[in-house]
């Protein structure tokens, strides 16, 4: 459940410990940056060696063209997620939730936007 420590600590949820207890949102939806999370959870996207600077041993680092693109790529991700909030996901929320199984009653608590 570090992910779930790291998400609260970061303000995106809010927890509740004990029966009964779960996450929520802390935030709207709408505030909640998919990129920003991504970043978080996922740390530095080092696709390669060589993207990690302090760890690099590569000896094609500056001339490599893979590596340019690949750069160039990672950033290009990090843009359209940049771009995506928790609320566009959930836009289509009744059509997810119908290909979805239904989830046990008491295993998860449901997810909340706060307000």
């Amino acid at each position: 459940m570090k992910i779930v420590h790291e998400l609260g600590q970061a303000g995106y949820i809010v927890t509740q410990r004990g029966r009964g207890g779960g996450f929520r949102l802390a935030k709207p939806a709408e505030e909640i940056v998919v990129g920003d999370v991504v970043r978080l959870t996922e740390g530095p996207l080092n696709l390669v060696e060589c993207f990690n600077l302090e760890n690099n041993t590569c000896p094609l680092i500056g001339i490599c063209k893979l590596s340019r693109s690949l750069q160039e790529a990672t950033r290009a991700f990090m843009a359209v997620l940049d771009d995506l909030t928790l609320a566009d996901i959930a836009s289509n929320r009744s059509v997810l939730s119908a290909r979805i199984a239904p989830l046990e009653e008491g295993i998860v608590a449901p997810v909340r936007s706060a307000k």
